[in-house]
């Protein structure tokens, strides 16, 4: 971030002097390196002394790291854990990710979660949780009035959390919604599947959580996890703010300093392999461009290599005056966006990465782009010019790793949290003044690698300007991604008998015509109708959408009032789009057949392929106190549905059917009340829909009429 900042102000700069000195020799040298001319009026960068930060370490064995600063009434803490993703058993990933937001969510005995939301909020307080890979974070800031309250909350929430089970149950259900969704976004999908590439799919540095993973957890591993892990010795508290620091060092021994000293053992880390060279690529259909990533196994910051790779970050594909981002995007427009990273990982080698994303019709190209910009970084010398620019953006950058008194303290505390050179940061100046571009070449050698990288390419293979295989860099392989569906106990049934499936047919034969008959199978020419749709359990209360359904023979519209915005879903002649607040796209094939779905009220879809399914009768059951005769509709795909049916006028009072939600595959059973008729059909306008237990939305009809005459401006498509 800092460096963009820094690149726009130059370039803010050049355009600022290009318009007070215009003349004919500015223009000359503006053709000649415009980057020279801003850097040729840019003052030489101050010596900068990095502020001491002051070290303490309490007795137990935390260490805390404190500046003071005292331009705010502020002041922030934040702890480094060695703990980490990397060390939770396979068969339940995500338990590291589920401590920390319950930790957090949860609260302590003295401060449960809820009542620290209202108080922290109250004082404009924060206290956060987090883990990555291989270590968790705590952090809290507050006015300094409010110091001593919100280091109480923090320390006890820290060293106590409660981990109450209904916040466990919730973010498992917040853990799901995020599995099932995984697949929207192809940058996710590209971010996620590349490091399973590079690092191998059941490497724990690019595991995920899938939905039985999450099933496993329970709230004794939450916490077993901070049992283990969390402990004075095995964390550094960093200080940065307004107080005195003596004052503060007396604060954190009176929060911290009874916390006892245990020795944890840690199992050995998880043994990385190099890449292997691959092709691959994931079909996404609803994209018009291609996000293709590509990388190998890198380097760790104790790399002897470090500075000169720093140096390459910048001029093969850090910024604007890259190779990559001026070849690719800007003399050949093919990428809105092309980078070139090698992360120096402090635990553990991170990777080499490029990134492009271009338009589809240009994927081969760009891809071929890259790779002659890698080969010729590995062969040939950088340019003096090109050098000069690195080491500069690089040096006026890094008086933005000391902005604050707090990104002080944080600096010297992660070089000792992961044993870094102690010097590193006094010396980073000199060690960049001391990078030549032969330095460079023989990094660039010895740790990149063009031919042996994984490359991936999410996007429509149909529309690239040729097939990935044409490329000349191997088989191609395609990926999938498919979300694997948990494993459940379904209720077992008993087998159908002639007596069964002849009682099934004849109370489907009762419901059918209790519901109308034949008017079931009768598509209506025109439907309009208006409904409310409330979802009840949301992180900010229930919400209600105003829905507005036309459909006329194929064509149908849908009409949605949202406290985010109107939305508009449109399907006709096979094509549908969506109009919303954030532009408009093509709907995905799965949300276009659910759109058309809507065209056939109540039960009529039900009915129309009820021949589809074996139908039998189980042993009636009380719905709500009131004995139902009961249905079981099943295929041989595994899909089947339960249908509740009131003894007495045989309408279906409820159904339930095992279904893909927002939150995962669920049990879900639709309650339905109020029948009213419209067209000859029984259609219950109140429906409640209930995911494993509990109640998930409410729809209310207000309006159902069929034969209405309707604008053929209504199905219009977007241009």
């Amino acid at each position: 971030m800092t460096r963009q900042v820094s690149r726009i102000a130059l370039l803010a700069s050049l355009t600022l002097l290009l318009l007070a000195s215009f003349s004919t020799e500015s223009f000359a040298r503006a053709k000649k390196n415009p980057y020279d001319q801003v850097m040729s009026r840019t003052p030489e960068l101050r010596d900068f002394q990095i502020p001491e930060a002051v070290r303490h370490e309490l007795e137990n064995g935390m260490v805390l790291y404190l500046v003071e600063d005292h331009d705010l009434p502020l002041v922030k803490l934040s702890a480094m854990i060695r703990a980490g993703s990397i060390y939770e058993p396979a068969a339940k990933t995500g338990l590291s990710g589920l401590m920390a937001t319950v930790m957090r969510s949860g609260g302590s005995e003295r401060f449960p979660g809820d009542e620290l939301d209202v108080r922290l909020e109250g004082i404009g307080a924060r206290v956060e949780m987090g883990m990555g890979d291989a270590s968790g974070s705590a952090s809290m800031n507050c006015l300094v009035e409010n110091l001593d309250e919100v280091l109480d909350i923090f320390g006890d929430v820290l060293r106590n959390p409660a981990f109450p089970s209904e916040k466990l149950d919730l973010a498992k259900k917040q853990s799901r919604s995020g599995i099932s969704r995984r697949n929207d976004d192809a940058d996710g999908i590209a971010r996620r599947e590349i490091r399973k590439l590079l690092y191998g799919s059941r490497s724990p540095y690019a595991r995920h959580s899938e939905y039985d993973t999450i099933e496993a957890i329970e709230v004794e591993d939450l916490q077993a996890f901070h049992q283990y892990f969390y402990h004075p010795n095995n964390m550094i508290l960093v200080a940065g703010g307004d107080f005195d620091t003596q004052e503060m060092i007396a604060k954190v021994e009176a929060t911290f300093g009874d916390w006892e000293f245990v020795d944890t053992f840690f199992p050995p880390d998880p043994v990385i392999e190099d890449t292997e060279a691959s092709l691959n690529y994931v079909f996404k259909e609803d994209v018009n461009q291609s996000k293709v990533r590509m990388g190998h196994i890198g380097i760790r910051h104790d790399d002897e290599h470090y500075f000169p790779l720093h140096m390459l970050n910048e001029i093969l594909g850090g910024g604007f005056s890259s190779r990559l981002f001026t070849r690719v995007r800007s003399k050949e427009e093919l990428a809105y966006s092309v980078y070139a990273w090698m992360v120096a990982g402090d635990h553990h080698p991170g990777p080499f990465f490029v990134g492009v994303d271009t338009k589809s019709e240009s994927t081969a190209r760009a891809i071929e782009i890259v790779m002659e910009e890698l080969r010729r970084v590995t062969t040939e010398e950088v340019s003096e010019a090109e050098l000069k620019m690195a080491r500069d953006a690089l040096k006026n950058s890094y008086v933005f790793k000391f902005s604050s008194s707090y990104s002080i303290a944080r600096q010297k505390a992660r070089t000792e949290f992961w044993d870094k050179d102690p010097d590193f940061l006094k010396n980073y100046l000199s060690n960049l003044d001391e990078v030549t571009a032969a330095d460079i070449l023989q990094a660039a050698k010895e740790r990149i690698h063009p031919d042996e990288m994984a490359i991936l390419v999410v996007g429509r293979e149909e529309d690239f300007d040729k097939p990935l295989s044409e490329l000349g860099l191997g088989e191609v392989t395609e990926i999938d991604i498919a979300i694997p569906d948990p494993t459940i106990k379904e209720e077992e049934i008993p087998e159908a008998t002639e007596a069964t499936l002849a009682e099934g047919s004849r109370l489907a034969d009762a419901a059918f015509m209790a519901l109308g008959g034949e008017a079931l199978l009768r598509e209506p020419a025109s439907l309009r109708a208006e409904a409310e749709f409330t979802i009840q359990d949301t992180p900010m209360g229930p919400l209600s959408f105003q829905v507005s359904v036309y459909a006329r023979g194929e064509s149908i519209r849908q009409e949605m009032k949202t406290p985010f915005g109107d939305m508009v879903q449109i399907a006709k002649g096979g094509e549908g789009w969506m109009i919303s607040p954030r532009g408009q796209d093509r709907l995905p094939a799965d949300q276009l057949s659910e759109l058309q779905d809507s065209r056939r009220p109540g039960f009529s879809k039900l009915f129309q392929e009820i021949s589809d399914y074996q139908v039998q009768s189980l042993e009636s059951r009380k719905l709500e106190g009131k004995p139902c005769e009961l249905i079981y509709l099943s295929k041989g795909d595994g899909d089947w549905i339960r249908l509740y049916l009131d003894p007495e006028t045989h309408f279906p009072l409820a159904k339930e059917s095992r279904e893909k939600t927002e939150a995962g595959p669920a049990l879900v059973r639709e309650l339905y009340r109020d029948y009213q008729v419209v067209g000859g059909m029984q259609i219950p306008f109140l429906e409640e829909v209930y995911h494993n237990g509990e109640l998930f939305g409410v729809t209310k009809v207000s309006t159902m009429e069929f034969g209405v005459e309707m604008e053929d401006s209504l199905f219009d498509l977007p241009e």
